[in-house]
């Protein structure tokens, strides 16, 4: 029986001194508590490091992952809680009224089906891994509850609590999925409806080359465009407004210094703060739009406007091409900035594991790290997961639709939504075949219904690394990633023998006879069946001793993509690009050099830009200033830098007024709105290569293109930075905001706390250093954590969180990582015990208690 499958079948007669040792001693400096934790079966300790990980060291494997739901509720509550109250549709409860409408959106997106088919999806360890990390919140949430220990400002500031979990609660939660791409079907048809399926090449570039059609019984303009108002109600963020909190008398935060992990502001400091359901706003991506508010017009393009990258960067290079004769291994996946982080760094110890790396805060396992033996991190691969079905509703009947020339009776679900405060609210949700129904139009008998992935068995985002995280092996990680579904992930691999690999872990519909790009009738004719997972790509010890991934459209030369039609919306290959020109020029790769990669501000997209504008004349009515911003750029490499003159107004250019020029001359004011900035690659493309779309003088209707988007990216700069070209900085526009959820609840000088940033940064959309950014130039997304190891020196790994480890505003690890990750520097990713026990911070033995 190899070491992953055994994860939970191991005796625990092996004595928890082995993992725990009693002759541990630690420097003065290093704080120590002692806690009787019930659930736990033997003793256990957890070290915390200065850097706020926690190396969890347990008797049996169970304790380990008990633990780790103990840990996270430990230094995570607000953020799982929510995570759950949203997950399951259970925020009306909490926080009342006004969030109705979300719940019943997150109750359409359940599993909703056999749970023993469900478990057993996810290997041998699933279940128990559920088990075992709920039972651990539970313990940490019930000393809550009992005035053990202390409750979370948040919840104070809410007026609320924690609540207990189940295991089923873990997995059945699937609207955090990053599934796609149902967004695009729908601004596909609406461009297709108005200026033909051609037109939408402007909008998104398909690869590999490919030529759409519009499906045979779809009239693309009966599509809503607010037909995925609830599937956008039930995927976004949730923060908290209030009417007035100026008045309030402002908290005195607490010093930071560390009784520390679970110090919480002072009863008194709170007294003050409304305990008053809040008012709600909820936000999709930091948007800052209530998009549910809006008339459909407005919808959708609002939704496009607000479309984030949401990417990640990963390589593995062999030791044939790194200084050290070891694998090199690293990753950032890039995420929704927040605080706290989106992810959380742990290490898990017991007889049967000895895990470490970054995995999501409510969900046992690590998904990005080492186990001594392998190494693996992920990006997303384009898998298109997602449909839109079209139903003919019977007209003496509007549950019933037309499946195969027959009435088919759709299930009716009746639910209770409960609501603090106010009486609880019945509601009605209908499912199809294929999926929840999100929009009836009773006027033309039709109705809509969403097809995900999430509804298969097996598909919770992330849970699957439970199975991956114990591989000893490349086998063992393959056959793990056949049982890996969501998200679609490039995975790439290394081990202390020297192996590399990449390999695909997704579930892949298979549509015989459409591509998916367009929603499709629901009568039949447009049926799913899925990918054999062996027919998705994989790489073992590439020939070129280094493999990377950034999201771009990676298929290899002679993928059968005709047949398996896997994806066709990929990330611009900026990145990718730039990381494979690094990689293939160093054949001496570091830890320092992978870590300068990772922050890499070389932006491929902007070297595109520079060499179009070599090309440029100004009209002769151009500005003074105009002329100046064009020296700029002609004289630039393309280096995104904070302290970049002419990264400011090229990355005002290029984010903000390229695309809607463009799409003004193309489209119209009306539909170019629908472009949002994922167009700027299919614009560029255009724009290098001009032809009849741009009339009969193409080259001169792109030099206007041009002229225009500069003239107005310097007004715009220019507002902001002043007059003075040569003063003009990136780094004063681009600033990295951690905000968090119940911010505008908090008294001032708690607000402050809770906060993080402004940090000046450099960095855009398309270098490695990710950090795309909404129109205030805020930055929304980029690597949510990074982690380079030295696959088998562990202790030299290196990573980093932001803002910090903690969910506590008043720890010394809610923000202390901030700093260095702006700055593109990196903590220890300490392994073995001696190099953990050197890094002890504060050190918590815990006993079983009852």
């Amino acid at each position: 029986m190899s070491k992953r499958n055994a994860l939970f079948v191991l005796s625990a007669t092996v004595s928890a001194l082995s993992m725990v040792p009693a002759h541990a001693e630690f420097a003065s400096a290093v704080t120590q508590e002692t806690r009787s934790v019930a659930g736990l079966e033997q003793p256990a300790e957890i070290i915390i490091d200065q850097w706020g990980v926690p190396h969890i060291y347990a008797g049996t494997d169970r304790d380990a992952i008990f633990l780790q739901g103990y840990n996270a509720a430990r230094d995570r509550l607000w953020q799982i809680d929510l995570w759950r109250k949203r997950g399951l549709g259970q925020l009306s409860e909490s926080f009342g009224e006004s969030f109705v409408d979300q719940d019943r959106a997150a109750r359409l997106f359940l599993y909703r089906g056999d749970m023993e088919e469900e478990w057993a999806a996810y290997g041998p360890n699933g279940r128990s891994s559920a088990e075992a990390f709920s039972e651990g919140v539970n313990s940490y949430v019930q000393q809550v509850l009992d005035g053990d220990l202390p409750t979370p400002v948040e919840f104070a500031l809410t007026g609320s609590q924690p609540a207990l979990w189940s295991p089923e609660d873990v997995v059945r939660i699937r609207s955090h999925g990053l599934t796609r791409n149902a967004s695009s079907e729908v601004s596909r048809a609406r461009i297709a409806c108005e200026e033909g399926i051609e037109a939408d090449r402007l909008r998104q570039k398909l690869e590999p080359e490919w030529t759409p059609s519009i499906p045979e019984g779809l009239d693309p303009c009966t599509i809503p465009e607010d037909v995925l108002a609830d599937y956008t109600l039930a995927t976004q963020n949730v923060t908290f407004e209030a009417p007035d909190v100026a008045s309030q008398t402002e908290p005195v935060p607490a010093s930071g210094t560390e009784t520390d992990v679970d110090a919480g502001p002072a009863p008194d400091e709170l007294e003050s703060a409304d305990p008053a359901a809040p008012e709600t706003h909820e936000n999709n991506q930091s948007s800052g739009d209530q998009e549910t508010r809006l008339d459909p017009a407005t919808f959708l393009r609002t939704t496009a406007a607000n479309v984030q990258e949401i990417g990640s960067n990963n390589w593995t290079v062999a030791p044939s091409r790194t200084a050290t004769g070891r694998p090199i291994l690293a990753n950032d996946p890039h995420r929704a900035h927040g605080v706290p982080s989106l992810r959380y760094v742990v290490h898990l110890n017991s007889p049967g594991m000895s895990v470490i790396g970054a995995g999501e805060p409510a969900l046992p396992g690590v998904s990005i790290g080492h186990n001594g033996k392998i190494g693996f991190g992920l990006t997303i691969f384009a898998v298109d997961q997602e449909d839109i079905y079209v139903y003919e509703l019977n007209p003496d009947n509007p549950d019933q639709y037309r499946y195969q020339d027959e009435w088919v009776d759709m299930d009716v679900m009746s639910d209770t939504v409960n609501v603090r405060d106010g009486e609880p609210v019945d509601i009605e949700m209908r499912f199809t075949r294929h999926g929840p129904i999100l929009k009836v139009d009773a006027d033309n008998n039709r109705a809509y219904a969403f097809r995900s992935v999430w509804f298969e068995p097996g598909t919770s985002a992330y849970f699957g690394s439970v199975d991956y995280m114990g591989a000893q092996n490349w086998d063992e990680f393959s056959s793990a990633m056949e049982r890996f579904s969501t998200p679609s992930e490039n995975q790439v691999y290394a081990d202390t023998d020297g192996n590399i690999g990449w390999i695909v872990g997704a579930i892949s519909p298979l549509r015989e006879n459409w591509d998916g790009l367009l929603p499709v009738p629901g009568d039949g004719r447009y049926e799913w069946d899925f990918l054999e997972r062996d027919k998705l790509p994989s790489s073992y010890n590439p020939e070129k001793g280094w493999f990377a991934t950034a999201n771009e459209m990676n298929l290899p030369e002679d993928y059968p993509y005709e047949d398996y039609k896997v994806g066709f919306e990929w990330s611009d290959p900026s990145r990718y690009n730039r990381i494979a020109e690094v990689l293939s020029e160093d054949d001496q790769m570091t830890l320092a050099g992978s870590m300068a990669l990772q922050n890499d501000d070389h932006s491929m997209m902007q070297r595109r830009v520079v060499a179009l504008m070599h090309g440029l004349d100004l009209p002769d009515t151009a500005s003074a200033l105009d002329n100046e911003a064009l020296d700029l750029i002609q004289d630039w490499d393309g280096v995104t830098s904070a302290d970049s003159a002419a990264a400011a107004v090229a990355e005002v250019m290029l984010s903000k007024h390229l695309v809607k020029v463009a799409g003004q001359r193309l489209l119209g004011d009306d539909l170019s709105t629908l472009l949002g900035r994922g167009a700027i690659t299919s614009v560029v493309d255009l724009l290098e290569q001009p032809d009849a779309r741009l009339g009969t003088e193409p080259d001169a209707a792109r030099d206007e293109i041009l002229s225009q988007a500069l003239s107005d990216a310097v007004a715009e700069t220019s507002e902001h930075l002043g007059q003075n070209v040569a003063e003009w900085r990136w780094g004063d526009l681009h600033k990295g905001v951690f905000t968090s959820s119940v911010a505008a609840l908090a008294p001032q000088g708690l607000r402050s706390q809770l906060n993080v940033g402004p940090l000046s940064m450099g960095g855009s959309a398309f270098s490695p250093r990710a950090a795309s950014y909404n129109d205030a130039f805020e930055v929304t997304s980029g690597a949510s954590f990074r982690m380079v190891l030295d696959v088998g020196n562990w202790d030299e790994s290196r990573f980093i969180n932001t803002p910090g480890q903690s969910g506590d505003a008043m720890s010394a690890h809610y923000r202390d990582l901030a700093p260095l990750w702006a700055a593109g520097d990196y903590a220890p990713l300490v392994y073995s015990r001696e190099a953990v026990e050197r890094a002890a911070h504060h050190v918590i033995a815990l006993t079983p208690g009852d």
